[in-house]
């Protein structure tokens, strides 16, 4: 059972072994990759170096770019 408290949500990720923190780092793919893979692929997979990625909340909404380096020790 996981927390409801977003302060224990926090400690947790922030305290996380490394190969958790890089799962908290995913993205959802894009709905023409899903629909190709007929759904035989995950709806969402970690953010890797090389990445094309497309920011979809906040100031820089509607940007897209490439991954140019994960840090999953932060």
């Amino acid at each position: 059972m996981t927390s409801t408290k977003a302060r224990t949500q926090r400690k947790r990720a922030a305290n996380a072994p490394l190969h958790v923190k890089r799962l908290l780092a995913s993205s959802h793919l894009a709905p023409e990759i899903h629909d190709k893979a007929k759904g035989s692929m995950p709806r969402a997979l970690p953010v890797r170096k090389g990445d094309t990625v497309r920011i979809m909340r906040g100031g820089f909404r509607g940007r897209e770019g490439k991954v140019v380096s994960e840090e999953s020790t932060k």
